[in-house]
């Protein structure tokens, strides 16, 4: 009987318990931590070790201005003004562009202008000849002849035949979509519209209208809050009135912008697919619509519902986003788009959200009054909480979390292989029953689990109520199993092959099987360290094999001794393995372990397009009383397209400490095959005995690509939050022992973003170099070089490209000099 998925699923779980290990939750935060580290107290830190953080130095800090009496704002005079940008739900082609002014506290139905988007490229540029100073709405609406046309950029297509990138004709006149701007002061400004601008169109309007104060100051506020708040909301970074418009169907657009710029742009497109997807008889125009309706009536997004509704959510939006990157990427014939970390980040965001809070959230707005400068001290201030901030409670349960993970990261893979045997077997009952539906009891020959199954009417049942042993001697693993599953229409074949006599006295014998299993499954699978609960969940595998064994002919080797032998090919396509599951994992108490950790959530296994191919050849020289020596040489390849291990749920334990985590590895081997020959030979008269294998090293050049991201919810005092703070480490493979970091830090208003290089961290690193940006637009750019043991800091600080402060090193001491002359120590 052919096996013809042990191989191939072998292959899967050591991929899978090198990642389980990979990604210990303590390492990620404790990562997080030194990041943090390095920013304030490295970074100050003279080359004595101290790391003290030095007095302000400098300027003292400057008096506050007395408040000055209101006085009547002048009205200007009329100038003009240049508007331009771009829309798109995609990219809108002749669309009709308007202004309106914001006239108390409302929309005037008077254009100021009007003009259309471009038919090449979806841009627009109008001139309000005497504008007076108002804020505005700009407005692109479909023309009534039915000329106006948009980019599809909805994964799924847009319906009529129209698929992603192609072109449909807008002929809803009642589609349109805003954006709203506050008060202009440069001859020339660039508004830019998606559907998050106009659901903050709305936003600010119903502010407006329910607020009852109609000046031009609350237009200001009510305006800057809703753009602010959809951007935090959303988690973005920048004024989205101004954030590029990028035609997501375009791979080489794709590939130009920037993660946050992308981010923008996926959300704002996945959206309109997310509330169609809930209610397909939905157009395109009124589901723009019903967001900006649903948010303001709501009062903001909800994180994920109870129950099914046509409302969506940001789990539902975060899904749809990440199935247009799949969309772009298969677009993108020329390997064009590298898109692993971003997909990495929505995708676990996703999973945090689907587990998050049904309650709407309108996101929270930034200071409308800040300027530049007072964004770039603001920016230095906040990194000074995040290190005043007190992490011993997260850290200390961080550490326990890594205890827990000592057990789970040895056992869970071992436990969920004896899943994938269980459900090999389950699928191999399951064509026995097809064959002899009187059947109550099936053992299955490869993997002797023996399965009882149970008929109604409706369904077959099959259940395994068994110890099955894993891995190898002296290393087995003992997983007692208590597994049902109700079959989902699976197809296994397994057809042994007759041997052939070939011209040559040698023979041949095909074996070959196929198989399409898809089962619903519950129950238990525990270790002597783990105990796995399955909720439900669902298994799926689609695979075929063959084996091809020829028997040789008698040879002679180099000793003149007479020989036989066979040699075996076995080829393994495997097209996917998903194991989709709610479960409760947990360490077993012991004497060791008094405090167990249990993780309550979803588990993400897959893995696609895995190919082994391997033959094997084996010879010997037959004598009396068995063969005197033999000698087996082997060649195996195996490549595999993707593997993705995804956890999302809570960290508990009975002590009452817990973590909200979501931690998501994505393996990309594409570009990468492993390979081992070797050898083994033994002669039985001497004793004597070789073996000897040669396996694919990886390289800095040849590697497999991971990205893999641990996002954690925890609270943490000395930050003034409502919420927990959301902190994430994200990290993708650029060497064999290198990798680019990027942490998000998410609290109250600020959205920090650190990027650096992993060899940054390294003890030996002789240079530093780090980028720190916020949801303002703020970066901060820092370098450290090691020289004679000393640290020497260099950076400066910029607001959409403008620098507003210089970072140097006196003697030591790092200071941030602004360009109002003020200075302080960092």
């Amino acid at each position: 009987m052919l096996q013809p998925f042990k191989t191939a699923m072998d292959c899967f779980l050591i991929f899978l318990r090198v990642s389980i290990k990979a990604m210990s939750t303590k390492r990620l935060l404790i990562l997080f931590l030194s990041v943090a580290a390095t920013l304030t107290l490295a970074a100050c830190d003279n080359g004595n070790g101290n790391g003290s953080v030095p007095p302000l130095v400098g300027s003292p800090t400057p008096t506050a201005e007395p408040t000055a009496e209101p006085t009547a704002t002048p009205t200007p005079e009329p100038v003009p003004l240049t508007v331009s940008g771009a829309a798109s739900k995609g990219l809108i082609f002749g669309g009709i562009v308007n202004i309106h002014p914001i006239i108390n506290g409302a929309r005037s139905d008077t254009s100021l202008v009007n003009g259309l988007t471009s038919t090449d490229d979806g841009t627009y540029s109008v001139q309000i000849s005497d504008y007076d100073g108002s804020p505005f709405v700009v407005r692109v609406s479909a023309a009534d002849d039915g000329s106006t046309s948009m980019r599809c950029d909805l994964a799924g297509g847009c319906g009529g035949g129209v698929d992603f990138g192609g072109v449909v004709t807008i002929d809803d006149v009642d589609f349109n979509i805003d954006a709203i701007v506050p008060p202009v002061t440069d001859s020339t400004t660039q508004v830019n519209l998606s559907v998050l601008t106009d659901t903050a169109t709305s936003s600010a309007l119903d502010a407006l209208s329910t607020g009852g104060d109609t000046t031009l100051e609350a237009a200001i506020t009510a305006i800057s809050n809703a753009n602010s708040s959809i951007a935090e909301r959303f988690g973005i970074q920048g004024d989205i009135t101004t954030l590029p418009i990028v035609d997501l169907t375009n791979p080489a657009a794709v590939a130009a912008a920037s993660n946050n710029v992308l981010n923008f742009n996926l959300l704002s497109a996945s959206i309109v697919e997310a509330l169609i997807g809930g209610n397909p008889t939905l157009s395109i125009a009124a589901a723009v619509q019903n967001f900006a309706t649903q948010f303001v009536s709501d009062g903001g997004l909800a994180d994920t519902e109870d129950a099914a509704s046509t409302s969506v959510t940001l789990a539902e939006i975060l899904a749809q986003a990440s199935a247009v990157i799949d969309a772009i990427q298969a677009a993108d014939t020329d390997g064009l788009t590298n898109l692993a970390t971003l997909e990495n980040i929505i995708d676990t965001n996703q999973g945090l959200a689907q587990n998050g809070s049904t309650d709407p959230d309108p996101g929270t707005a930034v200071d409308p009054n800040l300027g530049d400068l007072d964004k770039a001290k603001a920016l230095v201030q906040s990194l000074r909480d995040l290190q005043a901030a007190t992490f011993v409670d997260a850290e200390a349960f961080a550490d326990r979390v890594e205890l827990a993970s000592n057990s789970l990261d040895g056992d869970a893979g071992y436990v969920l292989q004896a899943l994938v045997y269980t459900a090999e077997a389950i699928a191999s009952a399951r064509d026995a029953y097809e064959a002899d539906t009187d059947l109550t009891t099936f053992t299955d020959p490869d993997t002797n689990i023996i399965i009882a199954i149970a008929a109604t009417d409706t369904e077959v049942t099959y259940t395994v109520d068994a110890t099955v042993n894993v891995g190898t001697d002296p290393n087995m693993v003992a997983v007692a199993v208590d597994i049902s599953a109700v079959d989902n229409n699976s197809d296994v074949t397994d057809v042994d092959g007759t041997p052939v006599a070939n011209d040559d006295g040698s023979s041949t014998s095909t074996d070959t099987a196929s198989a399409m299993v898809d089962l619903d499954i519950w129950g238990t699978a525990s270790s002597a360290s783990v105990s796995l609960q399955i909720i439900s969940g669902d298994v799926a595998l689609m695979a075929t094999a063959s084996e091809v064994e020829t028997t040789a002919i008698p040879g002679i080797n180099d000793n003149q001794e007479t020989t036989n032998g066979s040699t075996e090919v076995f080829d393994a396509d495997l097209t996917s393995v998903v194991f989709d599951l709610e479960v409760s994992m947990s360490e077993v108490s012991s004497s060791v372990v008094t405090d167990p950790v249990t993780f309550t959530g979803d588990i993400l296994l897959s893995i696609s397009n895995v190919t082994v191919d391997s033959s094997e050849t084996g010879t010997y020289v037959p004598g009396n009383d068995g063969p005197v020596s033999v000698l087996d040489t082997w060649d195996e390849t195996i490549t595999f397209d993707e593997l993705v291990l995804a956890i999302s749920g809570e960290f508990e334990a009975p002590s009452g400490a817990s973590l909200s985590a979501s931690v998501r590895v994505t393996a990309d081997g594409t570009d990468f095959s492993f390979n081992c020959v070797g050898s083994d030979s033994r002669d039985f008269v001497t004793g004597a005995q070789s073996e000897s294998d040669v396996c694919t090293e990886e390289s800095d050049s040849n590697f497999v690509d991971i990205t893999a991201n641990i996002t954690a919810q925890i609270e943490v005092p000395g930050i003034s939050s409502e919420e927990d703070v959301t902190l994430s480490v994200i990290a993708t493979r650029t060497g064999a022992d290198d990798a680019d970091l990027l942490v998000i830090v998410d609290f109250d208003a600020t959205l920090l973003t650190i990027a650096l290089n992993s060899a940054s961290l390294a003890d030996d690193a002789t240079e530093s170099s780090l980028t720190v940006a916020n949801e303002s637009g703020v970066v901060l750019s820092l370098t450290q070089t090691e020289t004679n043991g000393a640290s020497v800091v260099s950076g400066n600080i910029t607001v959409d490209g403008v620098e507003h402060a210089t970072i140097s090193d006196d003697q030591g001491t790092v200071v941030v000099s602004y360009t109002d002359g003020f200075n302080e120590s960092f």
